[in-house]
């Protein structure tokens, strides 16, 4: 159980079994298990601005699981009306989809922050699992492997 102050939430992984002793070990020497949460965002509003992707279903079940509200903002939606949205929910984050956006989001920081409020969380939902797939010290980009070693020749069994 969470306690935050007259609010009491039952843990959002009560119900799943831990992880075998070995993945938690692993993942503490990794630095990937920090036993963080959310939970500082109970009753806070929340501005999602994602596109139709599954990320915008996790993260809204998530938000009413913890009792936050979100925000619903169109991906589309610019400067003017995600500062709106940040200034008048006194949002505590905001999750977006970062490409090529990321200038905006810092954009929409600095207004929020010259109107005299908090700037939210900005929380990317593309990095989520870049620290999982890649290893520590390993490269995020750099030259694909060859196409003979991947591709298919179009054969069974890969022959011609």
């Amino acid at each position: 159980m969470i306690d935050q102050g007259s609010v009491t939430l039952r843990s959002p992984v009560a119900a799943f079994p831990t992880w075998p002793e070995e993945f938690r070990r692993r993942y503490r020497e990794l630095g990937y298990w920090t036993d963080e949460t959310f939970a500082e965002f109970v009753a806070d509003r929340v501005v999602v601005a994602l596109p139709n992707v599954a990320d915008f279903v996790a993260v809204v079940l998530g938000l009413f699981r913890l009792g936050a509200l979100p925000i619903f903002a169109l991906p589309t939606h610019r400067e003017l009306e995600l500062t709106q949205f940040c200034v008048t929910a006194d949002a505590a984050a905001m999750v977006v989809a970062t490409d090529d956006l990321a200038g905006l989001h810092a954009v929409v920081a600095e207004c929020v922050h010259d109107q005299g409020v908090e700037p939210p969380l900005l929380i990317d939902v593309r990095g989520w699992g870049d620290s999982l797939r890649r290893g520590p010290g390993a490269s995020r980009g750099g030259p694909a492997g060859r196409a003979e070693d991947v591709a298919s020749r179009g054969g069974p069994a890969g022959r011609a």
